[in-house]
């Protein structure tokens, strides 16, 4: 392994101890994947936490320190509906989508989605999503080895003409 690529993977682990250290466990995933590609040995400090991790996967949780875990996991799916809503709204937004449309908008593109919600659920995650990435960036990190899968169906033809009637009369 030449000297360059071992500053690359050590570069790459430090950015994932930095997102953990802000509260992202998730970053300890990226860990395993760099460790696993490059072949390389996990870090001492994302060991305990690895362990800890698995334990509450396998076993469920069976004290506070692990149900602390799985209270993240379940914040961490929450986190990414929130992060995927505001993405949502942002890129209707940019696509010429009036302000009073674009929760509306947001609603019909994300149906049947992993962060599908009404209206007003949209509203409240972009209000949550833009409070909070402000103070805990980390905590928006999207885990390059744990990207969601959506397996939803693409958005209806009836959607978009909705979509795009909103885009041109914005009421």
């Amino acid at each position: 392994m030449t000297d360059d690529l071992k500053i690359h993977i050590q570069i790459r682990l430090d950015a994932c101890r930095r997102v953990y250290e802000g509260g992202n466990k998730g970053a300890i995933l990226d860990v395993l994947a760099i460790c696993y590609e490059y072949h390389v040995n996990v870090p001492s400090w994302a060991l305990p936490e690895l362990i800890v991790i698995v334990r509450v996967v396998l076993m469920g949780t069976s004290n506070k320190q692990e149900g602390r875990h799985a209270k993240w996991i379940n914040r961490y799916r929450d986190d990414m509906k929130d992060f995927e809503r505001a993405e949502t709204v942002r890129i209707c937004r940019e696509n010429g989508i009036s302000s009073v449309n674009v929760y509306a908008a947001a609603e019909l593109y994300l149906e049947g989605r992993f962060a599908a919600g009404s209206e007003d659920t949209i509203k409240k995650s972009c209000t949550r999503f833009n409070k909070r990435s402000k103070v805990e960036p980390a905590r928006y990190h999207i885990l390059k080895s744990a990207v969601f899968i959506d397996d939803a169906q693409p958005i209806s033809e009836e959607n978009w003409r909705q979509i795009e009637m909103m885009k041109t009369k914005g009421n």
